[in-house]
């Protein structure tokens, strides 16, 4: 969506920040602009990360803009010096003359609309790989039809054709006035060819910025999107809707098999797993899906547990592997969107001074309230609950106390590990002194050697100074020596 919308020279999306920010935390503002507009109806604050909001904030700057044209102009008719400062006047005011902006506005509600099917729907904690392929090949398919000739879309009849559709080939484009921007954004087009202002390069420009939206929009999704991995693909032959599908088995049993051989291949399964899941699949097909054909169509992938729906039919020990293969799929991600809402839900419980094991355990209680969907309307006070609380106190003293000991003792072990490295220090410094010590001596003997076969007295001088030089050395050593002994000392005296 962002790389659609960054793409035109629209700035939709500036606009719409610029018009909640000019009347954000100006209290004289707002009652001027509802005396002009005579409307209380605000814009909706837009956020370029939160994409799920973009169809609502699209929507009412729709709504509002004509009363905002006429703000703008108001407030360009002042003084220069009384008029508002700043981006978000400046932008607005660039733009406000634009006569299809509305259009724009509908045209970005339309795409984000698609795309909410995906973004909703995805936010769940449940197991929503097997679904990924058909949902993205659903959108994609749409997206691209918006702007490329039906027949070049007809003839992309797999998933893999669809991403390699050539969406830089022009002669696979429809013409300009055909491309489809949602029935809201072509009647406010329709609407401005009828008025007074009606100018032909306005409509032209709108549509060549539909066009690049979509194009920048499809080919981002086609890069980053899912669909290009084989595990995804092959992954929808587990969404029971496909397996009830009596025409669908056998183009099933082939994407099962090359899941398998791909899983194997990333050494996921053993090949023994992966021969057996390979027949306990056909089983499951033909004794399970057939008896429960209706149980499996009627499946609903926003509303149901995949896993919950599948493990009551694959808990049987006959169907032990296949049950291993499922339950990798469902332990795939398919979003980042409960890790997201986890920080909200942090920013709610926590508090100035608060420590991180009071945050960790109302996290718990939390997400055993969510996860058991308990309200404080149906939870059950118990007798061991009532217990728990009146020896609450009790137990955050015995708390107390042992974070008291453990501050203590890691107090010690800090001091420990201080003298444990300096020993360490001392050892490696009297290991190397032990080394030059014993190059000297062997130095000073092979020239006290020399020395004499050639009854030379400076080799032999050279000879004594290695040796006293040795011997100052070997006092460094007993120092050290003594040093390691004091230290250890020390260390041992830490109680």
């Amino acid at each position: 969506m962002k790389a659609g919308v960054n793409a035109t020279d629209w700035n939709t999306g500036k606009i719409l920040k610029s018009m909640w920010k000019l009347l954000d935390e100006s209290p004289a503002r707002r009652e001027k602009y509802e005396s002009i507009t005579e409307s209380n109806v605000y814009p909706l604050p837009y956020c370029g990360h939160r994409w799920c909001e973009n169809e609502n904030c699209a929507n009412r700057g729709d709504l509002v803009w004509d009363g905002y044209v006429k703000f703008i102009k108001y407030l360009s008719g002042l003084p220069k010096s009384k008029q508002p400062q700043g981006k978000s006047y400046l932008v607005l005011k660039e733009s406000f003359n634009d006569p299809l902006m509305q259009a724009k506005f509908k045209f970005v509600e339309f795409i984000a609309s698609k795309l909410n099917k995906f973004l909703r729907g995805f936010q769940t904690d449940q197991p929503m790989v097997p679904f990924l392929c058909d949902v993205l090949k659903e959108i994609l398919s749409s997206l691209l039809k918006m702007f490329i000739l039906a027949d070049t879309i007809q003839k992309a009849d797999t998933t893999l054709k669809l991403m390699k559709i050539d969406t830089t080939n022009k002669n696979t484009y429809k013409p300009l006035d055909s491309i489809d921007v949602g029935i809201a954004a072509k009647l406010l087009v329709s609407k401005y060819k009828r008025s007074i202002e009606f100018k032909e390069n306005n409509v032209q420009n709108f549509f060549k910025g539909a066009r690049k939206f979509l194009f920048h929009l499809c080919n981002h999704m086609i890069e980053k999107c899912p669909l290009k991995h084989l595990i995804i693909r092959c992954a929808s032959c587990m969404n029971p809707n496909t397996l009830a599908i009596t025409s669908e088995n056998e183009i099933s049993k082939t994407k099962f098999y090359k899941l398998l051989e791909k899983l194997v291949y990333l050494q996921h399964l053993t090949t023994k797993v992966g021969d057996e899941a390979k027949e306990q699949f056909g089983k499951l097909i033909d004794q399970v899906v057939s008896k429960h054909r209706d149980e499996f169509a009627a499946f609903d992938k926003f509303n149901d547990r995949l896993d919950s729906f599948m493990m009551q039919y694959l808990l049987d020990e006959k169907y032990n592997s296949l049950a291993k293969v499922y339950i990798l799929i469902f332990c795939l991600s398919h979003g980042q969107s409960a890790i997201e809402r986890g920080f909200n839900a942090n920013k709610q419980y926590i508090a100035d001074n608060q420590a991180a094991g009071s945050l960790i355990s109302l996290r718990i209680i939390h997400d055993h309230l969510k996860s058991n969907k308990i309200t404080s309307k149906t939870i059950v006070v118990t007798t061991e609950m009532l217990k728990s609380v009146k020896s609450a106190h009790a137990r955050y003293e015995q708390s107390q106390l042992e974070q008291s000991k453990q501050k203590t003792t890691s107090k010690k072990d800090l001091k420990r590990k201080i003298i444990t490295t300096e020993i360490e220090e001392v050892n490696k410094k009297r290991l190397r002194l032990q080394e030059s010590v014993t190059d000297l001596v062997k130095d000073a003997d092979s020239l006290s050697i020399d020395a004499e076969k050639k009854n030379d007295m400076k080799l032999l001088t050279r000879s004594n100074d290695l040796r006293k030089v040795a011997v100052a050395k070997k006092n460094e050593i007993r120092e050290l020596d003594n040093m390691t002994k004091s230290l250890i000392l020390r260390r041992d005296s830490i109680i």
